[in-house]
């Protein structure tokens, strides 16, 4: 799932600009006639016409987000900059999405801020999305990124995406005008042409110097991301709302690394992995598997050679080991495939 305050710390540039600000440009500006696409086509929204689509700034060495699965929407009005983020959660509404939804909301978006605030489902028109929002009670405009609402919408094919809206301090000084223009935005919201490819079966994954193919369950979701000079796919498993799920990842390049062994670099010896190491395959042939957790969150992972250039890495994360290991079954059945 996605962490709206890691977004909005990680994602969000939103540049505090010295020397007085005019507030309230923001909060007069109206939604454009013409509708904006949102994940690669899955939805659209209008925004203001001086709105553009900006992704979120990364390390040249990390690949950048996936359109099918982030967007990321700017709109500056002088010093005042308002960003939406809008993500594929990966999950499923269900019969009961109105209680899931403010769940999610309360609980994994706007936090104690949430305060009384009551959780609103809004008319949408045609469509046919059901979308929940819900406003913070209350604002910490000491922050860079000050989130202003915050939406889950049911999508007609049953899967839930989420969308933040933040403005900056210069912005928040009419906070009233911008969450006004944040409502008004979002009640345009609406379902895209673009489907998710959930049919189980055969899936192909780009690479570089070799093609690779998996068989995957129903349900299942294909994501890649390129890098500089690598590739990344990434399977998600469409799970209720609010339920863990889990992830299988496959990089493709020149210069893998063991999850546990950079997680133990970057702590600087404050955390030491507690591995076990378990014979499998992998690409058809014996690798080491290593089986680790941190914080709830169980991990195997494995290396093979592809090419005399690249070599994979697969990733396997669950909630507990017994969701790991019904993944791996999936991820082993990674294969070299014919190229065309």
């Amino acid at each position: 799932m996605v962490h709206v305050r890691m977004v909005a710390t990680v994602a969000l540039v939103l540049v505090s600009l010295a020397g007085p600000a005019h507030a309230g440009k923001l909060g007069r500006l109206k939604p454009a006639a013409k509708p904006t696409p949102l994940l690669g086509g899955r939805l659209s929204i209008k925004v203001p016409a001086a709105a553009r689509i900006q992704a979120r700034q990364r390390s040249i060495m990390a690949a950048p987000e996936s359109a099918a699965s982030e967007t990321r929407v700017v709109l500056d009005a002088g010093k005042e900059r308002l960003v939406i983020m809008t993500n594929e959660l990966f999950a499923l509404s269900g019969p009961d999405f109105g209680p899931r939804a403010g769940k999610h909301l309360r609980e994994r978006v706007v936090g104690p801020a949430a305060g009384a605030a009551k959780v609103r489902r809004l008319k949408q028109g045609k469509g046919k999305l059901s979308v929940f929002a819900l406003t913070p009670a209350k604002h910490d405009l000491k922050r860079q990124a000050i989130l202003v609402l915050a939406g889950l919408a049911a999508h007609p094919d049953g899967t839930v995406q989420q969308l933040a809206f933040f403005v900056n301090p210069a912005g928040a000084r009419d906070l009233a005008g911008v969450t006004r223009l944040c409502q008004a935005m979002l009640k345009t919201l609406r379902p895209g042409k673009r489907t998710l490819k959930r049919s189980g079966g055969a899936r192909s994954l780009r690479a570089a110097g070799a093609s690779l193919a998996m068989v995957v369950p129903e349900d299942h979701v294909l994501i890649s991301q390129r890098g500089p000079d690598f590739m990344v796919h990434r399977l998600a498993p469409l799970v209720p709302l609010g339920s863990p799920g889990g992830r299988i990842g496959v990089y493709v390049g020149g210069h893998p690394g063991l999850q546990y062994r950079q997680r133990e670099n970057r702590s600087m010896g404050k955390w030491k992995a507690s591995v076990k190491k378990v014979k499998r395959t992998l690409l058809g042939k014996p690798v080491q598997w290593h089986h680790w957790s941190h914080r709830g969150w169980h991990t195997a992972e494995a290396l093979a050679p592809l090419t005399r250039r690249d070599r994979v890495h697969v990733f396997v994360g669950g909630p507990s080991e017994a969701a790991v290991g019904k993944l791996l079954k999936t991820a082993q059945t990674l294969r070299k495939a014919a190229r065309r």
